[in-house]
């Protein structure tokens, strides 16, 4: 059974707009993943469901908020590396982000554009793209809070750790997490901190 094209197209907008206002993903089908109505469609699938996986994958695979300017997409995905450093599924974060990188064609040394410090901005828009700041790729991880953490980030800390400097060395070494002052761990040859 067909329908003649004055009927299709009526047919086929009033399918759209119930699949998103019901977060159908099926209705991907019909709005494609780089539309307005696609953000929208996702985004109520995430209020329905809260599968921000979902979201978060279409997101890295067509990067609609280039084409819409919709800022969701930048923070799903960070929702969703959030996510998986609180599950310490560390390897899959980082299989996720050389697939952003490659995806946003960023280079190896630069930051994702809405990534600052390891955490995400609020707020974060498509024109982030031309902001991207070169920072750390490696941040230390408290295995107690799940907070990253650079020993030297503030005057706070700093202040903290000449308190408990080691009189050999000329640099602070930290003994315990800024953020939850738990201990770090230990070497397991030397068993030093």
């Amino acid at each position: 059974k067909f329908l003649p094209d004055a009927e299709l197209i009526p047919f086929l907008s009033r399918l759209q707009e119930e699949c998103v206002l019901s977060g159908d993903l099926e209705g991907l089908l019909i709005t494609g993943l780089d539309s307005e109505e696609a953000c929208n469609l996702l985004q109520q699938h995430i209020d329905r469901t809260g599968d921000i996986q979902t979201a978060s994958l279409a997101a890295v695979c067509t990067s609609p908020s280039r084409r819409t300017g919709d800022s969701r997409p930048f923070q799903w995905l960070e929702i969703y590396r959030q996510l998986l450093d609180g599950w310490r599924l560390w390897e899959e974060r980082a299989m996720l982000d050389i697939e952003l990188r490659a995806v946003l064609n960023i280079r190896p040394h630069q930051a994702l554009p809405w990534v600052t410090s390891g955490r995400g901005k609020e707020g974060a828009s498509a024109s982030a793209f031309s902001e991207v700041s070169d920072s750390p790729q490696v941040f230390l991880r408290c295995n107690f809070c799940q907070q990253s953490f650079a020993p030297f980030a503030s005057a706070k800390t700093q202040m903290r750790l000449s308190r408990t400097r080691n009189v050999t060395s000329s640099k602070p070494r930290p003994t315990s997490c800024p953020n939850c002052r738990k201990p770090l761990p230990r070497c397991s040859v030397t068993l030093l901190p």
